[in-house]
This record gives C-alpha cells, sequence and structure tokens, in this order.
C-alpha cells in the first residue's frame, strides 16, 4: 500500500509508520520524506485569497442588483445634469436624499421669488385700479354737486363725504349698496344716486348751498339784491363749517340760531 502524503490523523496510518509523519501548522501530518514540501501555509494563502475573491464578488453583485434596470448611458446624462461637483461627490456618496434636498431648496427660493414678484404686480395693478375707480366716482360726485349748486368751496367737502357712501357698479355708476346690492331711490324704481343724495343734504348742510331767501323773519339783502330774504342757519351746522364759509355766512345776513 502506498502511503500518504499528507493525513488528517495518525490513527490513519499503520502504527509501525507513525513515526515517518510530521505535523503541519493545520493540524495535519505530512510523510517527512525527501522531495516533500511543507505547502501549508501557500494552502491557506490559497484559501483567503478565494475568500476575498469570492467576497469581492458577492458585494459587486450586491451593487449591480442595486441597480439593475439602470441604463448607464441614462444615468451618466443624469450626472451630468447634476449642478455642482459637490452634488456629484454626494450622489456618488448615496447621498440621494440629500441632493434631492437640496434641488427642492433651490426650487423653493426660486419659487417663493417668483411669487412674491407676482403678488406684488398684483398688488400695484390692483391699486392702480382702485385709483383709477376713485376717480370715476370722485367726478360722478363733482359732478352731481356742479349741478346741485354747491359753493365751489364746499364741493370738495361733498365728495369728502360722498366717498364713505358711494361706490361704482359694474357700469360705472356711483350707486349706495344696502347688504350687496344697489339702494333703490326714493321713486322705488332706480338707484340711490349722487344728485339724489345731495338734493337731501340741502336741510343737513344748508351751508353747502347759496341762500334761497326763504324762511322766516324779515327780508335782508344779503348781498343777492333788494327783498331776498336770507334762510336761517343753525348754530351747530355754522360751527361745523370750514372757516372760509363761517365767513361768507356772516357777511351774507343769514341769521345763525341756536
Amino acid at each position: 500500500m502506498a502511503l500518504k502524503a499528507v493525513v488528517s490523523k495518525l490513527d490513519d496510518v499503520d502504527e509501525a509508520l507513525r513515526g515517518l509523519y510530521v505535523p503541519n501548522a493545520d493540524g495535519t501530518f505530512r510523510l517527512d520524506a525527501e522531495g516533500i514540501e511543507d505547502v501549508t501555509g501557500l494552502k491557506n494563502a490559497l484559501s483567503s485569497e478565494r475568500k476575498s475573491r469570492k467576497a469581492a464578488d458577492d458585494a459587486r453583485n450586491a451593487q449591480a442588483q442595486e441597480f439593475e434596470g439602470l441604463d448607464p448611458v441614462e444615468a451618466r446624462n443624469v450626472l451630468s445634469k447634476f449642478a455642482s461637483d459637490e452634488e456629484r461627490k454626494m450622489l456618488k456618496d448615496g447621498n440621494l436624499d440629500a441632493v434631492v434636498e437640496k434641488r427642492l431648496e433651490k426650487l423653493r427660493g426660486d419659487f417663493e421669488k417668483k411669487l412674491k414678484a407676482s403678488n406684488e404686480a398684483t398688488d400695484a395693478a390692483l391699486a392702480t385700479k382702485q385709483r383709477w375707480l376713485d376717480r370715476v366716482r370722485d367726478s360722478h360726485l363733482r359732478e352731481a354737486a356742479a349741478k346741485a349748486g354747491l359753493h365751489d368751496s364746499a364741493i370738495d367737502d361733498a365728495i369728502f363725504r360722498g366717498r364713505s357712501m358711494f361706490t361704482l357698479d359694474d357700469s360705472g355708476a356711483a350707486v349706495q349698496l344696502e347688504d350687496g346690492l344697489p339702494k333703490l331711490g326714493r321713486d322705488g324704481k332706480t338707484n340711490f344716486s349722487p344728485p339724489e343724495w345731495l338734493e337731501g343734504m340741502r336741510e343737513t348742510a344748508p351751508h353747502w348751498f347759496p341762500s334761497t331767501g326763504s324762511g322766516g323773519g324779515s327780508p335782508q339783502t344779503n348781498g343777492r339784491g333788494p327783498g331776498t330774504q336770507a334762510k336761517s342757519l343753525k348754530r351747530a351746522d355754522y360751527d361745523a363749517m370750514p372757516p372760509q364759509e363761517q365767513a361768507k355766512a356772516a357777511t351774507s345776513g343769514v341769521p345763525i340760531v341756536d
């Protein structure tokens, strides 16, 4: 029977031949004969290399499975679109979430800038529109005041009061709203208008209008010709008049009553 070069245990060898075997580093026994070398170290190194290669292959396979189905050309095109080397490095390191958040932050910043500019443009347009609407409303009030015969110095006061009462409807006419709808005038058909309002102000703000000469008391000249009777003026209305109008009332001979 031929002798084995390497045995795992001496019990496998005839007792008379056991003295021919010497132990190896890995716990086996080799035949101590000329021409037979101890290859235990080489075998160990080969085994270690095989394990390392298998681990590397397993890692590559796992990475390949992670990117399975991706087109390499398309992936390179995506990478080329990243804005900076910093993003490329983050993506290479697997920090995809950080890259996405960085991009979203930039998009949010751009969106907020555009939204702010849009809001500012809208506010400016609305302000311009409101100025034109105010001018049209004031024009209606001024025209009505002139036709009603108000003193020139009282027209601005009438416009100031009318601004809080009148707005414009879709057709551009001056109306007064009640519960969101145009208020009707005395006739119950047409809208309450600046001329109708001013007509009612003859009693509330008589100092806006030239004296008609009607009313009690003896006739007075009041600067409008002989026989013209001055209309009385309540003290509260007189006190509410601008100084210029008070001076006119005082010199016109209009009686001031309490």
